[in-house]
């Protein structure tokens, strides 16, 4: 069975369009983004296949502040 690896991924997220939201509701709507997520490398190997499972989120903003 393939063995789960933690890896700490930093993101800068850049607000495009629309109102500033809470900083907990952003994370929360990445974290239902990238749970489940699907990922294939292709490698000299052939393919390999990895499936994201987002185990928390962290950030040194306030969560009640607004980006």
């Amino acid at each position: 069975m393939p063995r789960k690896t933690a890896y700490t991924l930093v993101v800068e997220l850049e607000r495009q369009e629309g109102a500033p939201v809470p900083v907990a509701e952003l994370l929360h709507a990445l974290q239902d983004e990238l749970d489940g997520f699907e990922l294939y490398v292709d490698t000299d190997k052939g393919e390999a296949h990895f499936q994201l499972t987002v185990a928390g989120a962290l950030t040194a903003e306030d969560l009640d502040k607004r980006v």
